[in-house]
């Protein structure tokens, strides 16, 4: 079965692959292709395999997500959620320095785990 993170990393590299063979192809296919990959990721996409695609440091730099602040929003949002104050913050603060180290984040001034 694989890994969460690697269903996700090779979601974003079929998108960006599908919309790259599409060149030349006219504008309303490309928006239809791209509306149907993206209806149908939402249906199977969830936090905690986006914090797998995050976190996994088998995959190689260009395929390791590196989360925008509205991931970081969804990410502290999901914690929030499922876990204790406490739990949710230690699990933000860790997150945030694992970034930091990885160089994995290109802007953590923003985004919900942005803790003060």
């Amino acid at each position: 079965m694989p890994r969460l993170s690697r269903i996700y990393s090779y979601f974003e590299w079929i998108t960006d692959t599908s919309m790259d063979a599409l060149q030349g192809v006219s504008d309303d296919i490309q928006l239809s292709v791209r509306s149907i990959l993206t209806t149908r990721w939402e249906k199977i996409r969830t936090v905690p395999m986006l914090l797998a695609a995050v976190l996994d440091t088998s995959l190689s730099d260009q395929k390791r997500v590196s989360p925008s602040p509205d991931q970081l929003e969804e990410i502290g949002a999901w914690l929030d959620s499922n876990y204790s104050s406490t739990e949710s913050d230690n699990i933000c603060s860790e997150l945030l320095c694992f970034l930091q180290k990885t160089g994995s984040s290109r802007d953590l001034g923003t985004g919900r785990l942005q803790r003060n």
